[in-house]
């Protein structure tokens, strides 16, 4: 089976994301590699927020362009929707790449494109341990000026309220103790996140 590596650049929603894709290739019988030798997938996981973190995902883009080729890598993140003809022009046709929004079972599919997944678990708890990451909205709309979020991550997507208690349980039978809900902006949550809370305790 292919060795993978994945590299992950920024946030907690990026931390989270890449672990369910490891999740995923684990149980398709895929092992993780840390060399990019060994690996014949590479997916990096990208962050726009500092240029200093877009600068090292473009150089580690090229790097791992000329070890195992475009096809083989998977481009997502912030960076990737908002630079996607840069990281196309490094990496060559055929880069596989994500962009906005897009939920994990669209990156998964994605994955899939390129070897072999697993049963998918998109809400296994897969957080380090004592505390599980649980998403609550991705993307956002408040378009403060500073931010590039609205940009880069595109418009709110809401989880449902039956799903993120749904998630909750399964962290919580699975023995963790801390739950941490994951937004942009979690006050703007459409359901009453107070009675969310109050429902889980």
């Amino acid at each position: 089976m292919a060795g993978f590596l994945i590299k992950t650049f920024g946030c907690q929603f990026n931390e989270l994301y890449s672990a369910t894709i490891a999740d995923a290739l684990r149980r398709g019988g895929h092992q993780p590699s840390d060399s990019l030798g060994e690996a014949s997938l590479v997916i990096i996981n990208t962050c726009a927020v500092r240029e200093k973190a877009e600068e090292k995902a473009f150089s580690f883009l090229g790097e791992a362009a000329k070890l195992v080729g475009a096809s083989r890598i998977v481009f997502m993140g912030c960076t990737a929707t908002l630079d996607k003809e840069r990281a196309v022009r490094i990496a060559g046709r055929g880069l596989n790449v994500v962009e906005g929004t897009a939920g994990m079972e669209q990156v998964l599919s994605l994955v899939g494109n390129v070897v072999p997944l697993g049963e998918v678990d998109c809400t296994a708890p897969l957080s380090l341990f004592p505390t599980a990451d649980i998403e609550l909205i991705r993307g956002c709309e408040s378009y403060c000026t500073y931010c590039i979020v609205p940009r880069s991550r595109g418009p709110e997507v809401v989880v449902d309220a039956g799903e993120v208690l749904h998630r909750a349980e399964r962290a919580i039978g699975s023995g963790f103790s801390e739950l941490l809900f994951l937004g942009q902006n979690i006050n703007r949550y459409r359901s009453s996140l107070g009675g969310l809370i109050e429902t889980m305790s």
